[in-house]
C-alpha cells in the first residue's frame, strides 16, 4: 500500500485546497499532522509572495516575495532561503520525529533552490510515516524522480472534473494504509498470433495494482486489433511504465506442431496455452487474474490454468476478456507488440510474408513459393496448420534443402 501521495496539476487547479481538506479528514480521525504548506498572498487584489506555515508551530514566513532582498530569483519574486530553512525544513524535520503524518506542500522550483529542503523530503519519504504533499506540475528534479520510481509512493493529478471530490479518495487510500490492508494484485493475460500460420504465439501477462488500474483507462487502452501498429507501439511503453511487472512467452511453430499432431484429445493447443497462462501467472503472482479464454468452454479453461498454478488465487476466464478488461487489453498490445517484432525479423531477412494469417494472399503466396523452390516449409511456419498442409499437399514435392543460409 502507498504510504506517500502526492498531488499535482495545472496552477490554480486546487492542489493545496484538495490537500486542506485531506488534513481536515485527519484530524478528525486525530492523527497528529507536521508539516509544512505555503500560499499565496495578494495585497489589492496583486499576488506579492508566498508564504510558509509551520503547521505543528503556526510559525510563518516567506518563501517568496516581489520585495525580497536577496536570494534566487524566479520570475518578479526572490526565494527567502532564511525563512524557507528555518521555517519550511524544520516543519518538516519536526514531523518526521514527532508527526504521524508529514505534510509537504509544495515540492516546486522555489523550494528545489533548498539544500536542506530536498534532504528532509528524503528523509520524510525514508521514514515509516504517511507522507501527503504536493508537486509543481512543470517542476523537474531528481528527487520528484525518485518519488515517481519509489514502489510506495503514488503521484495523483487534480483535474476540473476530480477535484471536488478527490479528498475522500485520498482518505480510502490512508484508511487502507493505516489498517495495514493488503494491496490487491490483479493480472491481465492475452496472446496474439494464435490463428497466424507464420511465427511464434505470443502469451503475455501485464501485473498491476488494483488501485493503478484506472490508469489504463486514462491512457484509453484497447484490444489490440482495434489499434494501429504505431498507437499499440506507444501504448505499450506507457503501459511497461506504470506495471508493477510484466511476463512474456513466445510459443515456437515447433513446439505448436507438436501439440496439434500429437497431443491427446483436450491436450492440444488450448491445453497448451493453458499452462503457458499458468507459467505466466507463477512469474507475476498475482492475487486475480483475467485471462482472455482460448477454449470453446471458458471454465475448462480457467480449470486446467489452476490445475498447473502452485498457488490460491481467482482466475476470470472469459471471451473477448480483451475488450472488456483494460488489464487484458494491456496484455494483448505487450503481445501483439512483441509479436511483430518477431514478424518483423523474419521480413528483414526473407521478404514480404504478409501478416502471417492464412487469409492474407501474400502469407499464402510465400507458402506457396517456398514449396515450389524448397519442397518444404522453414522452420517457422506452423507446418501442422491445415491451410500450410493443404497447399502442400497441392504442390509438387522437390528434395532441396530450405533456406541454408
Amino acid at each position: 500500500m502507498k504510504k506517500a501521495i502526492f498531488l499535482t496539476g495545472r496552477p490554480g487547479i486546487g492542489k493545496t485546497t484538495v490537500l486542506l481538506k485531506t488534513i481536515e479528514e485527519l484530524k478528525k480521525l486525530k492523527i497528529k499532522i507536521g508539516g509544512m504548506i505555503s500560499r499565496e498572498v495578494r495585497k489589492q487584489g496583486k499576488r506579492i509572495g508566498f508564504e510558509i506555515i509551520d503547521l505543528s508551530l503556526n510559525k510563518k514566513g516567506w518563501l517568496a516575495h516581489i520585495n525580497q532582498p536577496e536570494g534566487p530569483r524566479i520570475g518578479k519574486y526572490r526565494v527567502n532561503l532564511q525563512d524557507l530553512n528555518s521555517i519550511g525544513v524544520e516543519a518538516i524535520l519536526n514531523a518526521v520525529e514527532k508527526a504521524e503524518a508529514i505534510i509537504i506542500d509544495e515540492i516546486g522550483p522555489m523550494e528545489l533552490f533548498s539544500k536542506n529542503f530536498k534532504e528532509a523530503v528524503l528523509k520524510a519519504l525514508k521514514s515509516q510515516k504517511l507522507v501527503i504533499g504536493t508537486i509543481h506540475y512543470r517542476a523537474k528534479n531528481q528527487i520528484i524522480n525518485q518519488i515517481k520510481r519509489r514502489e510506495d509512493s503514488e503521484i495523483i493529478e487534480v483535474t476540473l472534473e476530480n477535484r471536488e471530490n478527490l479528498h475522500k479518495l485520498i482518505m480510502e487510500k490512508i484508511s487502507k494504509y493505516l489498517k495495514g490492508e493488503k494491496l490487491m494484485l490483479i493480472a491481465g493475460i492475452d496472446d496474439a498470433g494464435r490463428g497466424s500460420v507464420i511465427g511464434p504465439l505470443v502469451i503475455a501477462g501485464v501485473l498491476m495494482e488494483e488501485e493503478n488500474l484506472p490508469k489504463l483507462v486514462e491512457l484509453k487502452v484497447k484490444d489490440s486489433k482495434l489499434l494501429s501498429p504505431t498507437r499499440r507501439e506507444k501504448l505499450a511503453e506507457e503501459i511497461k511504465k506504470i506495471a508493477k511487472k510484466w511476463h512474456i512467452i513466445k510459443l515456437s511453430p515447433a513446439e505448436i506442431d507438436k501439440v496439434v499432431n500429437y497431443g491427446r484429445k483436450l491436450r492440444k493447443l488450448n491445453r497448451f496455452e493453458a499452462i503457458t497462462m499458468a507459467k505466466i501467472i507463477e512469474n507475476l503472482k498475482p492475487d486475480i487474474a483475467y485471462v482472455d479464454a482460448s477454449d470453446t468452454i471458458p471454465q475448462r479453461f480457467k480449470e486446467h490454468i489452476l490445475e498447473c498454478v502452485p498457488f490460491k488465487l481467482k482466475v476470470i476466464s472469459e471471451h473477448k476478456a480483451d475488450k472488456k478488461y483494460p488489464i487484458v487489453s494491456a496484455a494483448s498490445i505487450i503481445a501483439k507488440v512483441e509479436r511483430d517484432k518477431e514478424l518483423e525479423k523474419l521480413k528483414q531477412k526473407y521478404g514480404d510474408i504478409g501478416c502471417g494469417y492464412p487469409t492474407d494472399p501474400k502469407t499464402i503466396k510465400f507458402l506457396k513459393e517456398c514449396l515450389k523452390k524448397y519442397g518444404q516449409y522453414p522452420e517457422f511456419v506452423r507446418k501442422s496448420w491445415k491451410p500450410a498442409k493443404k497447399i502442400k499437399a497441392e504442390s509438387s514435392p522437390t528434395q532441396k534443402r530450405l533456406l541454408e543460409t
